[in-house]
């Protein structure tokens, strides 16, 4: 787990700030994860019980490292919005994500004891700091539940249950991918996705929005082959920058 002061171990997300993450409970990509960590503001003596964390399925345990490029693009939105590129290396217990051309990386981690939690590192290499997110950082500003959210880059797998399987298979780095519709053509959320049960990995992933406004999250460059060293801690991989925690990071920006 990470300690809140020195940054020394931490289990796989990406992507995961996620980079590939858009703020909506059901996003279509994880956004370019530049999310400010505002504290929430108290508007009653009782806080708001949080959402449990999602259980992660058993298939979790058997996946392969796997490294892909996650772009994000919308289609309907008012003005230009340009796409989100996210290189994505997803292992069994780390996840790392490269966002915004490089200038920040995230590496998440699976709680080794409570492996549904998450807790992650965001590294700034303009301010050349690495930030520890514990598990409330992460749901607060990113909306990541747990280490589920993290493998799936957000794809909810109970949305599932209201798709239809058309039948539609499709092969990719050795995986087999489903096709799943909406039985609804024009109400929000997921409009469609191909899904790896095996790899708990959505290979594509169309979304509506609001209204005309449709988000399609695509996988390319899918490859079992990885930088391994990507994986490592973030300590380890830049020792010259400062190891701080969130909030203080907050405190003297």
């Amino acid at each position: 787990m990470v300690n809140r002061f020195v940054l020394a171990g931490l289990g796989l997300a990406l992507v995961a700030a996620v980079a590939a993450i858009v703020t909506a409970r059901q996003p279509a990509g994880m956004g370019d994860l530049e999310v400010a960590f505002v504290p929430p503001t108290r508007t009653s003596l009782s806080p708001p019980t949080p959402d449990p964390v999602p259980r992660v399925p058993a298939a979790a345990e058997e996946i392969v490292p796997i490294a892909y490029t996650l772009t994000t693009t919308w289609e309907g939105a008012a003005g230009s919005r340009p796409p989100v590129v996210q290189h994505v290396t997803r292992a069994r217990d780390r996840v790392h994500v490269l966002v915004n051309g490089g200038r920040h990386e995230w590496v998440f981690e699976r709680n080794p004891v409570y492996q549904d939690r998450v807790s992650a590192w965001q590294v700034d290499h303009a301010a050349r700091e690495i930030r520890a997110h514990q598990e409330t950082d992460l749901r607060n500003s990113l909306h990541i539940r747990g280490w589920i959210d993290v493998l799936t880059m957000r794809f909810d797998l109970a949305t599932l249950g209201s798709l239809r399987d058309t039948g539609e298979r499709r092969q990719v780095a050795g995986a087999t991918f489903h096709r799943f519709r909406s039985y609804q053509s024009r109400e929000p959320g997921v409009v469609e996705t191909w899904w790896s049960p095996e790899w708990l990995l959505p290979l594509e992933l169309v979304t509506r929005e609001s209204g005309a406004v449709t988000a399609t999250a695509r996988i390319h460059d899918l490859s079992r082959n990885i930088d391994v060293s990507l994986l490592s801690s973030p300590a380890q991989r830049f020792p010259a920058y400062a190891a701080v925690d969130l909030v203080d990071a907050g405190e003297h920006r």
